[in-house]
């Protein structure tokens, strides 16, 4: 049995992944492996150029999370709504293709499962957030955000005061809002 991030993706995501991996994406899957339950990772920072894998690997890394299940809740912020919405089906279809199965209600429907949220009958919890939408203190039920993707936040035209407000909005409502262990 391979316990590693290599054939953990190797036997559930072929298709997603390539021969072989860059440094980068070693560096990114070992700091997804390394993440435990309680414990507060050291951040990660990755900035990768276009067409380098990333948002791919941000969104199996979040199946990834919720496989091993070191993360209960957890936020995919962009710059829009749309786009986070957009991520967020992504990793839905991954979800399904890992084998996970929806949460239901004690009335037999989905808790979520729709463009914005995907939560897993396991427990674990996607929402998809915009920075045009960003909120401060959010949680679901009594868990605060545990895991944040920030993808996609820069736009072409951004100018340097787009660029602040945006930083802005990160260090004060989106990573404030997070738990103990984000």
């Amino acid at each position: 049995r391979d316990d590693s991030w290599r054939g953990w993706l190797a036997i559930l995501f072929s298709k997603y992944i390539p021969s072989s991996f860059a440094s980068r994406h070693v560096l990114l899957w070992d700091w997804v492996w390394s993440i435990r339950v309680s414990e507060r990772p050291r951040p990660l920072i990755a900035i990768w150029p276009r067409g380098g894998a990333k948002s791919t690997s941000a969104e199996l890394a979040t199946i990834a999370v919720a496989t091993r299940q070191a993360r209960k809740y957890g936020w995919y912020l962009c710059e829009t709504q749309d786009q986070a919405d957009d991520h967020v089906q992504n990793v839905a279809t991954l979800f399904q293709d890992a084998g996970f199965e929806r949460a239901i209600n004690k009335y037999g429907t989905a808790k979520g499962w729709r463009r914005n949220r995907v939560w897993t009958k396991s427990g674990f919890t996607l929402d998809a957030l915009g920075l045009d939408t960003a909120r401060r203190g959010a949680k679901l039920d009594e868990n605060r955000p545990d895991w944040v993707v920030i993808d996609d936040i820069d736009g072409e035209l951004d100018t340097e005061d787009t660029t602040l407000k945006k930083i802005r909005v990160l260090t004060r409502k989106v990573l404030p809002a997070g738990s103990s262990d984000l």
